[in-house]
């Protein structure tokens, strides 16, 4: 099926039933049926996001009109991850950032695939993973994150394992939010075995005083991200 047969699909549903798809998802829809009119550009979302703002914006403006999405409907994806203080913001960045993600990695890293197979892959695919979130044992016992981040390293004799398992077991959605929040990334830090960067250029800061790695689309470093995951805190993921 289209893509956007497919959001036609969804949008009769809604009109029938009431239910409504993820924003989200819905925006990866329209933004994917239309992804040949987008430049790939291997930067941080939010430069990708800033030069393509007038058509992601008008994609992300029929979503909310078509499915009447309230904001009190946005505020409770957004309150789902932090406290909601600055709505504009957070609403492009928490309850819309996977439709944008999904056409950047889409025209990044699947430019042989089509809409319909990069959505399949970046969604349907991975939503079929089981999650895995500590976070919801500290809360039902009513231990702190902290405490557990310590009996973890004193009881285990892997602890490194054990939060790269954490990773594993996370949704690509989650793995990539919790990356691009992620303070501090570095070549140092970074254990993606394929990276081309050249050994010279680990060094080298930006035009921002920042490590050229700081906005690298394949950081990455399990151990860390299951940390960051099991240690979440609004704004901050430090490693």
């Amino acid at each position: 099926m289209k893509l956007l047969e497919l959001y036609n699909l969804k949008l009769n549903e809604y009109k029938k039933t009431g239910f409504k798809d993820k924003p989200s998802k819905l925006l990866a829809l329209l933004l994917l049926a239309t992804k040949d009119e987008y430049v790939p550009l291997k930067d941080s979302i939010g430069i990708f996001y800033k030069i393509h703002k007038s058509k992601i914006d008008s994609k992300l403006f029929q979503v909310e009109k078509d499915f009447n999405f309230s904001k009190e409907e946005i505020m409770e994806y957004i309150e789902k991850v932090e406290a909601c203080d600055d709505y504009e913001n957070q609403k492009i960045w928490i309850a819309f950032e996977d439709g944008i993600s999904a056409l950047q990695w889409g025209l990044l890293y699947r430019q042989d695939k089509t809409g319909e197979e990069i959505y399949s892959e970046y969604f349907e695919s991975n939503e079929l993973k089981k999650e895995y979130d500590l976070e919801q044992l500290a809360i039902s016992n009513k231990i702190s994150v902290s405490d557990i981040n310590k009996l973890i390293d004193k009881i285990l004799q892997n602890p490194k394992e054990f939060y790269e398992k954490i990773c594993e077991l996370l949704t690509f959605e989650e793995r990539n939010f919790i990356i691009k929040m992620l303070k501090d990334k570095s070549c140092q830090n970074c254990q993606n075995v394929s990276c081309k960067v050249k050994n010279s250029d680990k060094i080298s800061l930006d035009e921002n005083n920042q490590p050229l790695s700081f906005n690298c689309l394949d950081w990455y470093n399990a151990e860390q991200i299951g940390r960051s995951k099991l240690s979440r805190k609004r704004y901050i993921y430090k490693l």
